[in-house]
């Protein structure tokens, strides 16, 4: 009879065992943390500039989860920090319902930036964020809790138009050139394409010239006459 009120006690040691780690694992924190993060802060920049007509710009950024995933979306929060941000509070929306999707590791998160204020055709400004405490997550990885968007609405050159691309391709950079480039492409961004898709797009947008009669800014010359890919 011993032996058989040892085995049921060792059974239910076991069972209460199991229920304890099930409730462990339940009740296991969560933390998230931005990987893209390089010395603590991840940053997107960007200007308005090159992306005519939008008023309104979203910046991505990868956040991670550490942790068991959850069976339902939960909320996180994200709060800015004072002391490394520039812009006003009317040049970026502070986000709000922020929700980690059930049972993913990795989310985008989108921060939406203004372009409509005056001072930023001569002034760049950033915005900083950092993962807030709530019921559901707490800020994980050390160094990887914040992100940053720097943005203005200079015109400026952008750094993929150089080298062969500029030399062989495209010609000379101007503003007025860019603007028209992307309304005939769609494309503002030719970083890391090949020579042979920049000719193609190009040349799209040398039919777009033609057809419109696009002349550089002393309104005189033709502007596909600085194009010279063929």
């Amino acid at each position: 009879m011993r032996k058989y009120i040892i085995y049921i006690c060792l059974i239910i040691a076991g069972m209460c065992a199991c229920n304890t780690e099930e409730v462990d694992v339940y009740s296991s924190p969560r933390y998230l943390f931005f990987q893209d993060s390089l010395k603590g802060l991840d940053s997107v920049k960007f200007s308005f500039s090159h992306y005519p007509g939008e008023t309104s710009h979203d910046a991505s950024f990868y956040i991670a989860l550490t942790g068991l995933p959850a069976e339902e979306d939960l909320e996180y929060e994200l709060q800015v920090v004072d002391s490394l941000t520039t812009a006003l509070a009317e040049d970026y929306e502070m986000p709000q319902g922020l929700l980690f999707p059930a049972g993913e590791t990795l989310s985008t998160l989108k921060i939406r930036c203004n372009g409509t204020r005056e001072a930023l055709k001569t002034q760049q400004v950033h915005v900083t964020f950092k993962i807030a405490a709530n019921k559901n997550f707490s800020p994980g990885l050390s160094g990887k809790q914040m992100i940053r968007v720097i943005f203005n609405n200079i015109e400026s050159k952008p750094l993929w138009w150089d080298g062969d691309l500029e030399k062989l391709i495209l010609g000379a950079y101007s503003p007025n050139k860019f603007r028209h480039f992307i309304i005939a492409t769609g494309r503002n961004d030719l970083t890391g394409i090949s020579l042979s898709e920049a000719r193609e797009l190009t040349m799209q947008f040398k039919v777009y010239l033609i057809e419109n009669n696009i002349m550089e800014d002393d309104g005189k010359t033709p502007m596909v006459n600085g194009i010279p890919v063929y």
